[in-house]
């Protein structure tokens, strides 16, 4: 039945042209990964705390604003852009997910920075590792703070205070990446 389907709205899309079994079977696939796709990242919003079937704009607040004052800076990533975030979270799982969790993170928070390292070098043609050191910078701290998350219970933190911390992570990350840029290429 979904072949016939295929088939109709290829011909009606191409006036007639008959379609073949590798072209049905391409549409078929394609058609399939973007479900999938679409049902995986429905899955990561609702993991996350968005309702998928909100609007945008409530999805971008909750993103931009609302993130900051997420308990822990751990949890402060997994909420900050939804969109590059479940790429970053499949790639995570890829990596071996919670089975080894650190060294995934670290990998993952790593690879973001060599990325925006290379696109800094890509515009300005010279080195740069400032984003490295500071992703790096970030992924420790992430690590760092889900393995204390038991103790701290940041949970029961007043929201403020929450962005406080995050802010500050990001700060000293950012710092201290500066740092390194400057000493690595002055």
């Amino acid at each position: 039945m979904y072949r016939w389907a295929v088939s109709l709205f290829w011909e009606a899309l191409h006036g007639g042209t008959k379609v073949t079994s590798a072209a049905s079977d391409s549409l078929r696939s394609a058609g399939m990964f973007r479900s999938r796709f679409k049902e995986s990242y429905n899955r990561y919003l609702m993991l996350r705390g968005y309702d998928p079937s909100s609007n945008g704009f409530v999805i971008l607040k909750r993103a931009l604003f609302d993130s900051w004052g997420e308990p822990g800076f751990h949890q402060f990533w997994r909420v900050w852009n939804p969109g590059i975030g479940h790429l970053l979270f499949r790639l995570y799982l890829l990596l071996g997910g919670n089975r080894a969790r650190p060294i995934a993170t670290m990998l993952v928070f790593i690879l973001c920075g060599v990325l925006h390292d290379v696109l800094v070098m890509l515009i300005f043609r010279r080195p740069f590792v400032a984003f490295t050191a500071a992703f790096l910078f970030f992924g420790m701290l992430a690590a760092g703070n889900r393995f204390l998350e038991p103790m701290l219970q940041q949970e029961r933190w007043p929201r403020w205070l929450n962005a406080l911390i995050n802010i500050s992570c990001l700060a000293v990350s950012i710092h201290a990446a500066v740092q390194v840029q400057m000493q690595a290429f002055p």
